[in-house]
């Protein structure tokens, strides 16, 4: 429940310049490192390829100096080719995070300064070099790059800023002025299409997560919701076949819900679907593969993974007892409102068992304490119905 609020605050209160709380904003980033993932890969790979086929057409195109002909190739054979290739293998390559980084920092400077040297050299009159080539580059990494948009503007930024310096300092140039402004127009380009692409991002995940939230969670209690039940119980059955780990499966119904909600109103029925739930979160069900879910109305179901067949039937006591201490009051008379419940709870060893049936037998086991007079619970092994336990 806490995590829909944040996400429901994150989505209400976040203006376009923002970035989202501390622990959001990691997640989203890691969310970006994914999904850019083979793009990035590729974008490094594509500088490679494009300064390491360059003798195919340099004569044609480039038209390099015989004099400044070692030099081009100490830029793209000794410099561009190398630290772009491994970005882009260390970017796929399952290493920390920190040197992942810091590789496509190197194959970034090295695809924007490759291109920023040879331009700086065709000012110069020794090859023939667009001065668009900065701005086109630099504005390929800011839209497939999936950097965030501070790194764009102070990498990028500082890059292009080098480049507009080049063309005004530039011996013999015919068009400095010109050259130098639409360096500054490709710069802002970047920047601001970077800093729009991070927040269209920023918008999708963060509405995305939100309502995958809503869809997990029952907003009422802050347990699992029926769906995320029924979407996590299958995976705990067969990982206990698996690893052959018993699973204990625990239905628990409010006695006389109908009737209290009839004499005190909905409201207060709320109220106290809420106060179970919350005691069956903050007691049970707590370790990482347990699950602790509303199943419908006044209904919870928990699934214990491998749980203890003889210390079942006290945990079920524990839990029964716990509903019966809520302390509430009626709304208007404020005089002490008991509460009850009963449960069915079943053990098994899943071998072929299914969700069906396994689901099944716990909630016949339920409708029996009822049976019983309610205010109490039946505990049975799978396939065991003559050996059945009342605790109460």
């Amino acid at each position: 429940m806490e995590q829909v609020d944040e996400l429901h605050h994150a989505r209400q209160h976040r203006r376009f310049w923002e970035r989202l709380p501390p622990d959001l904003e990691r997640q989203f980033r890691e969310s970006q490192r994914g999904r850019y993932r083979y793009p990035r890969a590729i974008l490094f790979l594509i500088a490679a390829l494009a300064y390491g086929l360059a003798p195919a057409y340099e004569d044609a195109l480039l038209s390099p100096s015989v004099g400044f002909r070692p030099l081009f190739n100490l830029i793209q054979f000794g410099f561009v080719v190398p630290l772009t290739l491994v970005a882009s293998v260390l970017t796929l390559a399952p290493v920390p995070l920190v040197v992942r980084r810091w590789a496509q920092v190197v194959g970034v400077v090295a695809f924007v300064g490759g291109v920023l040297l040879l331009r700086y050299h065709a000012l110069r009159g020794e090859l023939t070099y667009p001065p668009e080539m900065l701005g086109i580059v630099v504005i390929a990494v800011a839209f497939f790059g999936g950097f965030s948009s501070r790194r764009v503007a102070l990498l990028g930024g500082g890059l292009m800023v080098a480049g507009i310096w080049v063309e005004l300092n530039a011996p013999d140039a015919y068009t400095p002025a010109l050259n130098a402004l639409s360096l500054f127009y490709m710069a802002l380009i970047a920047v601001l299409a970077s800093l729009t692409q991070e927040w269209q991002a920023r918008s999708a995940w963060i509405n995305h997560r939100y309502v995958t939230a809503l869809v997990r969670t029952d907003l009422l209690t802050g347990l699992s919701s029926r769906s995320e039940f029924n979407h996590l119980f299958p995976r705990l059955l067969a990982m206990g076949r698996r690893e052959l780990k018993p699973l204990a499966v625990v239905f628990l119904d409010i006695d006389h819900f109908k009737r209290i909600n009839d004499r005190y109103g909905h409201l207060f029925g709320d109220e106290v679907i809420r106060r179970v739930g919350r005691s069956l979160a903050a007691h049970y069900a707590r370790r990482p593969w347990d699950l602790c879910a509303r199943f419908g109305g006044e209904e919870f179901v928990l699934a214990c993974y491998d749980a203890d067949l003889n210390a079942l039937p006290g945990q079920v006591a524990d839990l029964l007892q716990a509903v019966r201490g809520l302390q509430l009051e009626a709304p208007e008379s404020g005089g002490p409102v008991p509460i009850s419940a009963s449960a069915g709870a079943l053990w098994v060893l899943p071998i072929e068992e299914t969700v069906e049936q396994v689901l099944g037998e716990a909630d016949a086991l339920l409708y029996r304490a009822k049976d019983l007079g309610r205010n109490r619970g039946c505990v049975a092994r799978h396939g065991s119905s003559a050996e059945i336990m009342e605790v109460a």
